[in-house]
């Protein structure tokens, strides 16, 4: 290693008097990053889009199960009567002194129910039929012959308080 050398300093040049530039030096080399300025203010939006294009259609669900039955519907209007029908052949003469009665029996209800009228052992049944004296709440499911009687069946088509009454009829024939 070299021997260390004492600074010494002699006296200071005289300084020269502005002089004509100098040839251009040669560039530095890269400098450090330096440090990331501060973050800017938030720009305003930009314009809406266009409309994109409709995406497929989904793959069907399965099928659910199925609902609990609804309520049964209101009573639809009455329809218009029917043409009459053609005079039938004429029917074949009965017999003489057969006799008929109509046994009628009332009735009252706040539930529905079958309700008959009877003819007797040695009587048939012809015909028969019934009379309510309302029907709003009540529906007639059947009025018809029902071994020797003649029966109805009312069912009730409201909840709540409802009540009807009414007869019902038997044609009776007897026996021949």
């Amino acid at each position: 290693m070299p021997p260390a050398r004492a600074a010494c300093r002699g006296p200071r040049a005289p300084t020269a008097k502005d002089g004509a530039q100098g040839a251009k030096g040669d560039t530095g080399s890269q400098g450090l990053k330096g440090d990331g300025g501060a973050r800017g203010p938030q720009g305003e939006a930009g314009p809406q889009g266009t409309k994109g294009a409709d995406g497929k259609d989904g793959k069907d669900g399965e099928r659910g199960p199925q609902g609990p039955e609804g309520p049964r519907g209101p009573q639809g209007a009455k329809g218009e009567d029917g043409k009459d029908g053609e005079d039938g052949e004429d029917g074949k003469n009965g017999s003489s002194g057969t006799s008929a009665r109509v046994v009628s029996e009332g009735f009252s209800t706040s539930q529905g129910g079958s309700f008959s009228a009877n003819c007797e052992s040695d009587e048939v049944v012809t015909g028969g039929g019934y009379w309510l004296t309302s029907s709003k709440n009540f529906g007639v499911l059947a009025s018809a012959p029902y071994g020797n009687s003649w029966t109805v069946k009312l069912e009730k088509q409201s909840s709540g308080q409802a009540s009807t009454s009414g007869d019902v009829f038997a044609i009776c024939a007897k026996k021949a």
